[in-house]
C-alpha cells in the first residue's frame, strides 16, 4: 500500500511546478528514518503525482484535534513525547546533517505523520528551502507557511534561518503538551504561545497539559518539555537553542517519564545513513552537557503570504541576502578561529539590524494583525 499525492493545479502554474519540484528534489537528497520517504513520481502532462510510504495511522493533528476522541487517548504521555522526540531528530537532521542545511518552513501538526509501528515522520517540503552553509547568514525570503505556527521574526523581517523552524516547533510541543490547536478562536486567548507561555513561565504546568489525560507520576519530564517549548518560541531567532540542544533536552525528558536512566554518552541521530554524500562534513555531534535547554477549521490554513495593503516589504539587496566577498576582516578570521565566529556573529546581527532599521517599529495596524495572528 502506498500514499499518491496529487497536485492541486490552481491558475498559477509556475507556483505549482516550484511546489512539486522543489519537494521531488529534496526528498530524492535526504534519507532518514523520521523524514517520509519517496518512493516515486510521476510528472506527465498537466499531471503531477509523488508517490509516498503510507503512513497509516494518519497525521498528529487527526490524533489531537479529530472528532474520534479514541485516538486522542491512544496518545499517552509517553507516546505523546516520543514523536516530539522524533520529529525533533527528523527536523535536526534536516538543519544539521543534510548538506546543504534544509528549512522546512512549514512544522506543523498536520505534517507530522504516524506509521503503522506508531513512528512519527515529517512530510510535506513543498515550501523548503536550501539554506546556507553559514548558520549565520540569513536567506531574506518573503513569509510562507502556516498562522500559529510561522515565526513573528521570520514574518516582521523576512529573515530565515532555521530558527524559524525552531519556533515552529516550539508551538508544535505546546500543541502535544495542551491538546490545543495553535490558533483557535473557541478560547478567550486563541493564540497558543500567548496563552501558555505565561503559564509555564509562572510554574503552573497543570494549567496547560492536556485534560484527556491524567498527570504523569513523573510530571517533572512535561515541566522540563513545556520550558523547552518557551525557550523555542522566543521572539528573536538567536535566543533560541538549535534543534540539536532541543532533541538532546526532549530524550532527556522521555527518558525521565519511563524512569529510565539517561546515557551520559553523547547522543548520536543514528537513523542518519553513515557514509551518505548527504551527510553533513561539519561534526554535528550533540553532547551530554549540553544546556536542556490551527483558525477557525479543522485543518491548519498553509498559505503563500499575501499581505494586507498597509504593510509594504523592504527591498532587499543581493548583499544583505548573502555577503560573499572576501575582506581583510575574514582573512584574519581564518587565522583566528575565535575572531572567525565572532565576525560571523556580527555579520548575522549587521544584516538583522539593518533590516530593522529599514523596516522601523511596527505601526498600529500591523501591531494589531500580530498580536491576532501571533
Amino acid at each position: 500500500v502506498v500514499a499518491v499525492k496529487r497536485a492541486i493545479m490552481s491558475s498559477d502554474l509556475k507556483k505549482n511546478s516550484k511546489e512539486f519540484h522543489t519537494e521531488l528534489d529534496l526528498l530524492s537528497r535526504l534519507n532518514h528514518a523520521h523524514l517520509l520517504n519517496l518512493l516515486g513520481y510521476c510528472e506527465e502532462g498537466g499531471e503531477r503525482l509523488l508517490v509516498y510510504e503510507f503512513m497509516a495511522h494518519g497525521s498528529l493533528h487527526q490524533h489531537l484535534h479529530g472528532k474520534d476522541k479514541s485516538l486522542k487517548e491512544q496518545l499517552d504521555w509517553v507516546r505523546r513525547v516520543t514523536i516530539a522526540v522524533q520529529a525533533s531528530r527528523g527536523i535536526e537532521y534536516l538543519h544539521g546533517y543534510a548538506c546543504p542545511p534544509v528549512i522546512h518552513r512549514d512544522i506543523k501538526s498536520s505534517n507530522i505523520l504516524i506509521d503503522e509501528e506508531h513512528n512519527a515522520r515529517v512530510a510535506d517540503f513543498g515550501l523548503s528551502l536550501l539554506g546556507p552553509t553559514d548558520s549565520s547568514s540569513p536567506l531574506a525570503e518573503l513569509p510562507a507557511g502556516t498562522l500559529g505556527y510561522l515565526d513573528p521574526e521570520y514574518y516582521r523581517l523576512h529573515y530565515l534561518t532555521t530558527k524559524s523552524d525552531v519556533y515552529s516547533f516550539g508551538v508544535l510541543l505546546l500543541e502535544i503538551l495542551s491538546g490545543r490547536k495553535a490558533i483557535d478562536m473557541n478560547f478567550e486567548e486563541g493564540n497558543i504561545v500567548e496563552w501558555a507561555v505565561p503559564l509555564i513561565k509562572a510554574g503552573d504546568i497543570s494549567a496547560i497539559l492536556d485534560p484527556v489525560l491524567r498527570p504523569p507520576d513523573e510530571i517533572e519530564a512535561l515541566k522540563r518539555i513545556a520550558n523547552v517549548a518557551c525557550k523555542c518560541v522566543r521572539m528573536r531567532g538567536k535566543e533560541r537553542p538549535s534543534m540539536d540542544k532541543v532533541t538532546t533536552a526532549l530524550e532527556r525528558a522521555l527518558a525521565l517519564l519511563m524512569g529510565t536512566p539517561c546515557s551520559d554518552q553523547p547522543i548520536l541521530p543514528t537513523e542518519v545513513v553513515l557514509g551518505s554524500s548527504r551527510m553533513h562534513k561539519k561534526s554535528s555531534q550533540r553532547s551530554s552537557n549540553q544546556s536542556e535547554t490551527d483558525i477557525g477549521s479543522t485543518e491548519d490554513q498553509r498559505f503563500e503570504f499575501r499581505a494586507p495593503s498597509w504593510i509594504t516589504f523592504p527591498s532587499v539587496t543581493s548583499s544583505q541576502r548573502r555577503k560573499s566577498s572576501v575582506s581583510d576582516a575574514d582573512i584574519d578570521a581564518a587565522k583566528n578561529p575565535e575572531a572567525k565566529n565572532l565576525s560571523s556573529e556580527r555579520k548575522g546581527s549587521e544584516v538583522l539590524r539593518s533590516l530593522e532599521e529599514e523596516i522601523g517599529p511596527a505601526s498600529p495596524q500591523e501591531s494589531l494583525f500580530l498580536k491576532h495572528n501571533f
